[in-house]
């Protein structure tokens, strides 16, 4: 997101926060951008513009010093048929705790297969503990995904399981008791989603994206250098759509 006039990207450098209209509309209601001379920023999208006067509760957060400035240059920019934003900045040394936590209310996880329960128990507490009164989306594979089932179910916190394929496909080659475990799992998820009828590595990508797609925020547990959690976070990063490291609490900003 560009900051073109001076009074705009002054007033997010010195409120650290500024509301903006655009004459786009983005996909997710939370992306995360880098402003030049700022830093990473969070962009709420918070509904389309429908008249001037509709706006004037924003205005002394705007940068302009009336109502009328501001539409003028709205107008100059064709945006008066665009979408209001709220930009916050995310400081480096807090940028978990800079996160609107109250308007969270779907995350994705993903991450790497090797992360059993046990890894990631604490982890998950703590975003349990910063996201309260959610919805969790899981992709349901070995490792990381079940893991986050499993806590779901066991702290009451709804969650939808996102298959790549049928459920007798995804498990068929693990051991009975996390056989077991994964059945038990999608009994108890809020929904069940099927992205694809056959096997194919295809279905990992689409239930991947979806997954994404659906989320106001995504949580990566990654330790590799290649692979889908990889995948995951760099189409987040491409899109524009938040993604946390689970470990550090971090913003990724850059691809993998």
């Amino acid at each position: 997101m560009k900051f073109d006039v001076a009074v705009v990207k002054k007033c997010l450098v010195e409120c650290e926060q500024v509301y903006t209209v655009r004459k786009y509309e983005t996909k997710s209601r939370f992306t995360v951008t880098e402003v030049n001379n700022v830093g990473s920023c969070m962009v709420e999208k918070i509904r389309p513009v429908v008249s001037m006067d509709g706006l004037n509760d924003y205005v002394p957060l705007s940068g302009f010093e009336t109502l009328e400035q501001w539409w003028e240059m709205i107008t100059k920019f064709d945006a008066r048929n665009g979408w209001l934003y709220h930009v916050t900045v995310l400081e480096d040394e807090v940028k978990s705790s800079s996160t609107p936590s109250d308007h969270v209310r779907i995350i994705t996880f993903t991450g790497n297969r090797n992360f059993g329960f046990d890894r990631l128990e604490s982890q998950l507490k703590d975003v349990h503990r910063h996201y309260p009164n959610t919805r969790w989306i899981t992709g349901m594979a070995y490792g990381t995904d079940l893991a986050v089932a499993k806590y779901a179910a066991d702290h009451g916190i709804p969650f939808e399981a996102h298959l790549p394929f049928p459920a007798y496909i995804q498990c068929k080659k693990w051991d009975d008791a996390t056989q077991d475990l994964y059945m038990d799992l999608l009994t108890k998820a809020s929904q069940v989603f099927t992205h694809s009828q056959t096997f194919s590595m295809k279905g990992y990508q689409l239930r991947n994206v979806k997954m994404a797609e659906r989320a106001d925020i995504v949580v990566a547990f990654n330790h590799n250098k290649k692979g889908g959690t990889v995948n995951m976070i760099n189409h987040c990063v491409k899109s524009g759509i938040p993604v946390v490291d689970g470990f550090s609490n971090s913003f990724f900003t850059e691809r993998v």
